[in-house]
């Protein structure tokens, strides 16, 4: 009897291992089959990569003084840099909207007046009107081409010629009453698109209150002194 007790119990014990060892190698089978979800910051580089929309351009770039007495905006990011008017000053206020991510350049002692103007909560209009005739933008975007990049900003309506201005082949865009008269809803766009070392577009635009681009005022100074200044930067 006590033999027998003894054989049942080692069989008891047997299939008790077995299905502890086919537990553990059903749960690590699981486990090595499982679909990891992708982090955040992987879908976010995933979508900026094949995006056209603009990628955020700090504020903070180094700014120095030429000999001119101009600035010198740095961004080491997307090693590119420009000069600037020492009145003019980086600025977020209207990171919103169509502009959100972008960096704009206004005259410092505007800024307070302009802060009112936009509001406390942003739109598309409060953003279109305070920035017109003020604002300098400048906006990150992928390595799409021209066309494409012209396309999603500024429609099909628009003006597009290559100029050269120093050594650089830049194409330059204009958005106006005379560019598209039918649709035409007030005020122009101008807008270079220049080329970082990696590819990728800066496009440096202007917005006026006019039918057409004014070429008299301390905002078009802005505009051709940064596309005329535009150069990689590899520090």
């Amino acid at each position: 009897m006590e033999h027998h007790s003894n054989k049942g119990f080692s069989l008891k014990t047997l299939i008790g291992l077995t299905l502890v060892v086919i537990i553990i190698g059903l749960f690590y089978s699981y486990k090595e089959g499982e679909v990891q979800a992708p982090s955040v910051s992987s879908v976010v580089q995933t979508t900026n990569a094949d995006s056209t929309h603009s990628a955020s351009l700090p504020v903070a770039g180094i700014a120095t003084t030429t000999s001119s007495g101009n600035l010198t905006y740095v961004n080491a990011q997307y090693q590119f840099q420009f000069q600037y008017l020492p009145t003019w000053k980086a600025t977020t206020i209207f990171n919103a909207g169509l502009y959100k991510g972008a960096i704009a350049f206004i005259k410092a002692d505007q800024e307070p007046k302009l802060n009112i103007q936009i509001g406390t909560s942003p739109t598309s209009d409060s953003i279109k009107t305070a920035a017109a005739d003020n604002a300098l933008f400048f906006r990150i975007m992928s390595n799409s081409s021209i066309n494409t990049i012209v396309s999603n900003l500024y429609g099909s309506n628009v003006v597009v010629t290559n100029v050269t201005i120093g050594d650089k082949n830049i194409a330059h865009v204009i958005r106006s009453k005379s560019s598209d008269p039918v649709n035409w809803a007030g005020g122009s766009t101008e807008a270079y698109i220049l080329r970082t070392l990696s590819g990728q577009a800066v496009v440096v635009e202007a917005n006026y209150s006019t039918p057409e681009p004014k070429s008299d005022t301390d905002l078009k100074k802005m505009l051709d002194m940064a596309v005329s200044t535009f150069a990689p930067n590899t520090q």
